[in-house]
């Protein structure tokens, strides 16, 4: 699990990166990443329009402008990320952020295109401090992930902007989303995943109300087509959307705004934006040594010619290292960043949700048959699987986080064996009878039908649903595998196993 990893023994060289007295603190507000095609930069403190490059320092007044086939994302220093599309233009007017305290204040201006927004440290802290403006409207945040797209059906100039959760009712104890889009003519509020409004000049914000599908549709393209390879230099784009489905049913998600809403069906399974996480993240680890932690962004706002080389058992900056490998984790935390590859708004068949508190690194582990009888899958951090085709079972997002949750989500269930479920302690996966995974995680591990995934910063939960099985780990076992569910094909053979086992190379858990 990757997601703003936590990064041990890197206090002290934070502490000095952050101090006020460095010059470019005051001017920047974050870092590029996951850049392809061809995106420019230029006003504020730039001389010259330039090429913007996965890594490149973003700095206040920036105006981004990407191209045909384009996109990137931008991570502010308070975990914010924007992810910008093609033929769209972003401006960061204002960004103020403390990092001892989490307060601060974040205004950008989306003048055009599409864009997907995900709040960071400052929006926890006090949601009203964050603004994002548009043409024709102003959107205030609560905390939550939204999205503004160009509406292509229309020649009148008009955006729509939706609401992507989390829900009122996740399993992730994370702030429930909302919006509230204004213009001199009126406002509306935007209380539920899953639904926005439609805003276009002269015109108060339209009614809440459930995304359309055609506006799903073309976010999704927009975010997660093809693009143009190598032009920046930027390699490949991260996860900018995982072939998420924004559409799709919360009727039990909560808020006033009820209803059903048109899902816009899952996205195929096999494209290449899922076959790049897939290989992207699961490299960020690897079987037999180290496993690479994702350093919090705060901790990593610029190196120079130093670079970081972390592990679990510990971190240190080495001026030998290329300044690259910094950039390599910034695109790595990009690509992992709250965006999922199992669809968003639709119901997961099956789903295995694992959670835990206390110690990090912990990973979900699926065995099961493959179609047809030929052997078994293993689905883990380094096969992330595919929701579409074989063998039908997908891991949503790793987290390396000090507690957090995961999901495994299956769309078919196949015969011919029985499906394992279990929870590996990769920190500890060299210490024999380690007892930590069993008394000190509280690790729970849930069955789910037709739930729905909910994501925040604790990583990606299921939320409503049906629980067919809710165990919690035995305590005062030894081991650093916990087996906790065994089930057949038809749902009517659940197995609570709860037993433990130790694995040294988690490619081998069975």
């Amino acid at each position: 699990m990757h997601i703003f990893g936590k990064l041990v023994g890197f206090a002290a060289v934070s502490s000095a990166i952050l101090m006020p007295s460095v010059a470019f603190a005051a001017t920047q507000a974050g870092i590029a990443a996951g850049v392809s095609g061809s995106v420019a930069v230029s006003e504020g403190d730039r001389e010259s329009k330039q090429a913007v490059v996965s890594g490149m320092d973003m700095l206040l007044g920036d105006k981004l402008e990407s191209a045909d086939a384009s996109r990137m994302q931008i991570l502010l220093l308070d975990e914010t990320v924007f992810t910008v599309g093609p033929n769209s233009q972003l401006v960061i007017d204002e960004f103020v952020y403390d990092p001892n305290t989490d307060t601060g204040k974040l205004t950008a201006n989306f003048t055009r295109g599409v864009l997907r927004y995900v709040s960071g440290k400052v929006a926890s802290a006090n949601p009203t401090n964050v603004t994002i403006k548009t043409r024709t409207a102003t959107i205030g945040v609560r905390g939550t992930a939204l999205f503004a797209v160009d509406d292509p059906e229309t020649t009148e100039d008009q955006t729509f902007v939706g609401l992507l959760g989390p829900g009122a009712n996740n399993d992730g104890n994370l702030r429930a989303g909302g919006m509230t889009v204004s213009n001199e003519m009126g406002s509306t509020d935007v209380l539920r995943a899953g639904f926005g409004t439609f805003i276009r000049p002269g015109m108060a914000p339209g009614p809440a109300i459930p995304t359309p599908p055609r506006i799903t549709q073309a976010m999704q393209a927009r975010l997660t087509g093809p693009v143009a390879r190598g032009q920046n230099g930027g390699g490949q784009a991260g996860n900018q959307g995982g072939g998420q489905n924004q559409g799709g049913n919360q009727a039990n998600d909560g808020g006033p705004q009820g209803g059903p809403q048109n899902a816009g069906g899952p996205a195929g399974g096999g494209s290449p934006k899922q076959a790049e996480n897939a290989a992207g993240v699961g490299a960020a680890k690897t079987a037999g040594g180290a496993k690479k932690i994702a350093v919090p962004l705060k901790t990593v706002q610029k190196i120079d010619s130093q670079a970081f080389n972390a592990t679990e058992e510990g971190a240190g900056i080495s001026d030998a290292e290329n300044p690259q490998q910094a950039i390599n984790d910034m695109v790595e935390i990009a690509q992992e960043l709250g965006f999922g590859t199992l669809p968003f708004g639709v119901a997961i068949p099956t789903a295995i949700e694992t959670r835990w508190s206390n110690i990090g690194i912990l990973d979900t582990h699926l065995t099961g048959p493959n179609p047809g009888g030929d052997g078994r899958f293993h689905v883990f951090y380094q096969n992330f699987g595919n929701f579409n085709s074989a063998p039908f079972a997908q891991l949503d997002a790793d987290n390396v986080a000090n507690g957090g949750s995961e999901v495994i989500g299956i769309s078919q269930l196949n015969s011919g064996g029985v499906y394992r479920a279990s929870l590996h302690n990769f920190r500890d996966r060299n210490l024999v009878g380690s007892t930590a995974l069993s008394n000190e995680a509280n690790a729970r591990m849930r069955l789910i039908q037709n739930g729905q995934i909910s994501r925040g910063p604790g990583g990606s939960t299921i939320v409503s649903g049906n629980v067919l099985a809710d165990i919690q780990a035995p305590t005062g076992q030894a081991g650093n595998t916990w087996v906790g569910l065994e089930f057949d094909s038809t749902l009517s053979n659940i197995t609570v196993v709860n037993q433990f086992q130790d694995n040294v190379n988690p490619a081998n858990i069975q």
